[in-house]
Parts: C-alpha cells; sequence; structure tokens
C-alpha cells in the first residue's frame, strides 16, 4: 500500500491569517484561521504563462485548509528526527513522504537547480530592481505579505514587459512564503526570496519538490520536540495530504510526459542523499522505506 495524496483544489493561504499547529498540555490541535482563497486572484494570461514557467503553478490548486488532526498527530508522535521517517503502517512498517510524493501530489520538479541563496549587500537596491518600488519603513529585510498583495494584486492595463516580470515576481514571492516555505512569523517574507525570481526560466530549473520536503523536515524536526509549540503550514499542506495508510488516488489520465518524468522521479526517490534549500541540509533516507516502494527491506545503512 502506498501513501494517499489528495490532489484538492484552493487557493493559497494567507499567512496574515495563517494555520498552525499547536501542541498545548499534551494536546494536538490546529489553530484553523480563514482562509484568503479570494486574497490574490490572477486572471491574466501572460502572468498565468509566467506563473506556469517558474515551476509552482500547482501550488496554486493544493488546499490548505482541511486538516485531519488525527492523523497529523500520529505522524508527529512516531517521527523518527534522526531518519525523517516514522513506523505508521503495520505491513510498511517503516514509512516517510518521498520525492515521488512530492512530485505526485504538488507537481513540483524533483530534478534541477538546487535551491539556495545568496547574500543580499544591498536590500533597498535589490527591491527596487526586482519590483521596482519600496515599501515603506525602516528595515528592508522583510516586506509585509499585506503590502505585497495591495500593491501588485492588479496588474496594469497598458503593462510593458517590465511591470509584467515584476508583478508576477512579486506574486511568485508571496506564493512561495504562504505554501512550501511558510513559518509562523508575523506575515512577512524574507527578501532573500526574492532573488528566486529573478530569471522566470531559471525559476522553472530549481527542484522545488527537493527543497520543500527538506523544509518539511527541519519543521518536523521541532515539532517533535516538547518545547516547541508549532507547526506552520509547509508541514500542515504535505502532511494531511499523505497519508500513510492508503494508496494512491486515481487522478485520471496522465500526459506521455508526465508519466515518463515520475518514472524518473521514481528512480531519483529511491537514492540516499541529502536534500538541500537554503540553509537546510536533511538526510533523506530511502534505504530505510524500500517496502513502500513494494521492494525487499533489507538492513539500513546508518542515519546520514
Amino acid at each position: 500500500m502506498h501513501p494517499s495524496l489528495e490532489v484538492l483544489r484552493f487557493l493559497h493561504c494567507s499567512l496574515d491569517k495563517e494555520n498552525i499547529y499547536h501542541r498545548r498540555y499534551g494536546k494536538e490541535m490546529i489553530n484553523e484561521k480563514p482562509n484568503a482563497n479570494d486574497a490574490w486572484l490572477y486572471t491574466n494570461n501572460d502572468q498565468i504563462d509566467l506563473v506556469r514557467r517558474s515551476g509552482l503553478y500547482p501550488l496554486n490548486i493544493v488546499s490548505m485548509n482541511r486538516h485531519n488532526c488525527g492523523t497529523l498527530s500520529t505522524i508527529i508522535e512516531r517521527l523518527h528526527v534522526e531518519t525523517n521517517t516514522g513506523h505508521f503502517n503495520v505491513d510498511i512498517v517503516e514509512m516517510m513522504p518521498t520525492l515521488e510524493d512530492r512530485w505526485k501530489v504538488l507537481r513540483l520538479k524533483a530534478t534541477g537547480v538546487v535551491v539556495i541563496v545568496r547574500r543580499v549587500e544591498n536590500y533597498e537596491e535589490h527591491i527596487v530592481r526586482m519590483i521596482g518600488q519600496l515599501p515603506s519603513g525602516h528595515s528592508h529585510s522583510f516586506i509585509r505579505l499585506t503590502w505585497l498583495r495591495n500593491r501588485f494584486r492588479q496588474i496594469p492595463q497598458n503593462y510593458n514587459r517590465t511591470t509584467l516580470l515584476r508583478y508576477t515576481g512579486a506574486y511568485l514571492f508571496y506564493l512561495v512564503r504562504c505554501t512550501i516555505f511558510a513559518d509562523f512569523t508575523d506575515g512577512t517574507v524574507p527578501i532573500i526570496y526574492l532573488q528566486f525570481f529573478e530569471d522566470i526560466n531559471v525559476a522553472g530549473q530549481y527542484a522545488w519538490s527537493a527543497a520543500t520536503l527538506s523544509f518539511l523536515f527541519r519543521a518536523l524536526s521541532k515539532v517533535v520536540h516538547d518545547d516547541h509549540q508549532h507547526l506552520s503550514t509547509p508541514a500542515i499542506i504535505l502532511l494531511v495530504i499523505w497519508t500513510p495508510y492508503d494508496n494512491y488516488p486515481n487522478i485520471g489520465e496522465e500526459s506521455v510526459e508526465n508519466i515518463y518524468y515520475g518514472l524518473r522521479v521514481r528512480e531519483i526517490a529511491l537514492c540516499r542523499t541529502y536534500l538541500i534549500c537554503r540553509y537546510i541540509c536533511e538526510g533523506y533516507m530511502l534505504d530505510h522505506v524500500l517496502r513502500q516502494f513494494g521492494r525487499h527491506q533489507g538492513i539500513p545503512a546508518d542515519p546520514l
């Protein structure tokens, strides 16, 4: 039996009213706040094309407002942070979210360029170059998500190429913070994320699945400890739609291109390696969960 990856339709959640997992008085729960399903709608065809080319378009149709608290609690309680695996299924025994899961549910690329950041020497110049203007305030290492939405939600009618790139970059900047790189901060996004969208074509070459999974593992490694109270949106989105007890659902007919790429992803997903995202480096130990892929489970090596 394989993990179930439920594909749900919903526009991304706003970090201004984010959903956070809480561990309090020995009980696990998710504080659910209103989702911004209409916070940033875009219908411009040129923008849609650029978002697709960035490789992040699938994040627009993944739900983050539907949670199975029981499953989430079970996954967290049984997680082994040394291997990023857990004992969930009687038949398979040890399991984990994998790169193949990320591809099947999110359709984010599992191969490509590593998602890393470089140091930004001058925040003000970087912001102006990327989105054309500075928000008010003295510190520009972070930008408020509400300012981004209010300022760039509607692209002008008579726009040129530069304006299109700036408005789309601002949207993608917002999108990754509200989904795969979300945390429980005060509704802001670090400026360093802007550099991911300096070139939309380069953004489309990033291994977003690997970055997403490494960020998830790091979030889980924190929340399993009793002194850490919160599990933020990225872990929720990737865990509650990953149910380690059911088969993959039938998601309909796939293109030939996706079928062949899926086979390639499966080969990569069976590798024992490290997952890197920004400053995060997490071990990816598939030799512990070979039964999850229908293979013989030998004695796994020591944790990376």
